[in-house]
Formats: C-alpha cells, sequence, structure tokens
C-alpha cells in the first residue's frame, strides 16, 4: 500500500545521538545506491535516488520519495563541515582518505524545486526552497513502505511499518 501527503514544510528527523553526525559522502565505502549516508548508533539515513530511506538497528525501513520529482534524484554537498573520515580497509591502496563531510546537502526534485537536507541542532531537518510558479500542489510526498500514516496533535508525522513507528517532529 502506497500512502501520498502533500508536502511543503520543513520535516525534522530526531536524532538520539548528542550529535548530529555530518553527511557522508560515498566514494564506494556504503551501498552503492547510498549517495550520502548517515549514520548512528540506532539508524542510518540513506539519501539515494529515488528519495531517502530510514533503516533502524533492527532493519525495519522507512522510505520516502517524491512522486512527482522529474529524474532521479542526485544529491550534492551545499555546506561542508570541518570533518572529514577515513575508511581504511583491506590493503592501503584500497584506503578512502580525506572523505568528504557535509553539513548540508541538496537535489533538485524538478525545475523550481530544490529538497535541502542540514544538521541543525542534533536534528536532521528537510526543507523544500520552492521557487516563483511552483506550488504544494506540485509535490507528493509518497511512503511506499508505510502500513500508516497519521498526524499527531501537535502536528508531528507518525509513520507505522510493521509495529514499528517513526514520529517526525513538526516544522
Amino acid at each position: 500500500m502506497i500512502h501520498n501527503i502533500i508536502f511543503c514544510a520543513v520535516f525534522a528527523l530526531q536524532s538520539s545521538s548528542p550529535q548530529t553526525p555530518p553527511l557522508i559522502e560515498n566514494h564506494g565505502q556504503f551501498a552503492a545506491d547510498a549517495q550520502f549516508p548517515l549514520q548512528s548508533k540506532d539508524q542510518a539515513v540513506h539519501f539515494h535516488g529515488q528519495g531517502w530511506s530510514v533503516v533502524k538497528a533492527d532493519g525495519t525501513e522507512f522510505c520516502f520519495q517524491f512522486d512527482r520529482a522529474e529524474r532521479e534524484l542526485h544529491w550534492s554537498g551545499v555546506t561542508s563541515h570541518p570533518t572529514a573520515m577515513n575508511f581504511c580497509s583491506g590493503p592501503a591502496e584500497d584506503w578512502l582518505l580525506d572523505v568528504p563531510c557535509w553539513e548540508s546537502i541538496q537535489s533538485t526534485l524538478r525545475p523550481g524545486v530544490v529538497l535541502q537536507v542540514r544538521s541543525v541542532e542534533q536534528r536532521m531537518k528537510y526543507q523544500l526552497e520552492l521557487h516563483a510558479g511552483v506550488t504544494p500542489d506540485d509535490l507528493v510526498l509518497s511512503l511506499p513502505t508505510a502500513d500508516q500514516i497519521a498526524i499527531g496533535d501537535v502536528g508531528e508525522l507518525m509513520i507505522k511499518v510493521g509495529d514499528h513507528q517513526l514520529v517526525d517532529a513538526a516544522p
């Protein structure tokens, strides 16, 4: 069952870690479809060509995608993070050194619609930038893995996959 909702505001994903880790460029150290993964101790967020996925430690996956995007999403770094990462596994010639990290990334969904993701105070914020001529009706966010979607009493988005729930704070 696919659920669609109109999406036109800031979308926040709460991180349980004391510091929000940086978004890491994928240079082959992660799954090929994860252009910018974000890892924490209890979940991973992968930004890919269809949108993004939140994967909990138990393997439960919450997928987000924009149905009216005109093409596969290509994510790019916007604001660099002061950290670079090293991935040393196997022979030295296979090591990945000084892999760039980012505080914010973005992808153009269609002309006049840019999705920005940034780290802010232990949270990941998702924001759509709409240019002249674009309306919220042009945007449909699908949650193809969701069994149930609800808006909570204070505007939070509550998503259920099986017995698992993801709650995203209101903007």
